[in-house]
């Protein structure tokens, strides 16, 4: 009976891993037009809106417009802390960090400027 219990936990764990090795990062993406995200080695550019995301008592965060989901560490600067504003980014994804949250890519913030109406 032991040995069946070890064997079934031993199949879950390495499920668990398994599972864990599809790592939420930042997606591929065509670089071929200028709204689009596009990633470099170390950086992700491109355009997105900024959403207010009610998990874990709220953050702001960024969805790019190709559907990637971004988690600013720490937090972005209030005069961008506008749910729905239109932004320009420069993002560092942050390998190997999980957070509380588990809402998207947590990334550094490198640049960020406001897209104004067009």
């Amino acid at each position: 009976m032991r040995s069946i219990l070890t064997l079934i936990l031993g199949l879950a764990l390495v499920a668990g891993l398994a599972g864990c090795s599809a790592s939420d990062q930042a997606p591929e993406t065509a670089n071929d037009s200028s709204d689009s995200a596009q990633q470099t080695d170390q950086t992700v550019t491109g355009t997105g809106t900024i959403s207010f995301v009610d998990i874990e008592g709220g953050f702001f965060a960024i969805q790019s417009d190709d559907g990637a989901k971004y988690d600013p560490t720490g937090s972005l600067e209030e005069d961008f802390q506008k749910d729905g504003l239109r932004v320009r980014y420069t993002l560092r994804p942050k390998e190997g960090v999980m957070t509380t949250r588990m809402w998207g890519t947590p990334v550094d913030v490198e640049e960020i400027e406001r897209i104004e109406d067009e």
